[in-house]
């Protein structure tokens, strides 16, 4: 099937805000024009409904310019979980990466990349995401990249 690659919200808000470096916006280009199965998820969407009106038409014109590409389904941690309700089944990967110290959005996008079998995630989040890249592979198998890091991949499979 090929790779399939998820894009993290911090990738939109970065085009949108045009705050991405310039090697960072230059290899998400590589990327965008790989041949691969691109992807984010409706967690981006509900991320972006929460910036201030002013600010998020650009989000959502990145978010909808991206999902042109591809948008997976949501798949629940727990449904009682999510609801708000204590107790309930916890899905055994979303706990494993909540061992890991990452933000519930972080974590709650990470579960759906690997749930939807994603099997390489691009962010530019140094503080948490890219910070526990090599315990987020060792615990789940997922490669995590930044975009510079993901088009020097592209480079060596060319």
């Amino acid at each position: 099937m090929g790779s399939r690659i998820y894009f993290d919200t911090c990738i939109i808000s970065g085009i949108a805000k045009n705050d991405l470096a310039r090697d960072e916006m230059q290899a998400l280009f590589k990327i965008i024009q790989s041949p691969y199965f691109l992807c984010t998820s409706e967690v981006s969407k509900d991320e972006i409904e929460k910036i201030p009106k002013q600010f998020r038409i650009e989000h959502s014109r990145v978010y909808e310019l991206l999902l042109k590409l591809n948008t997976l389904p949501i798949v629940q941690p727990s449904m009682l979980m999510l609801m708000g309700v204590g107790g309930g089944g916890v899905d055994p990967l979303f706990a494993v990466l909540k061992e890991i110290p990452l933000g519930d959005k972080d974590a709650e996008h990470l579960f759906q990349a690997l749930k939807n079998n994603v099997d390489k995630f691009i962010t530019t989040d140094q503080k948490t995401i890219l910070k526990h890249s090599s315990k987020i592979l060792e615990k789940t198998g997922l490669m995590v990249y930044s975009p510079v890091q993901y088009a020097e991949v592209l480079d060596k499979e060319v």
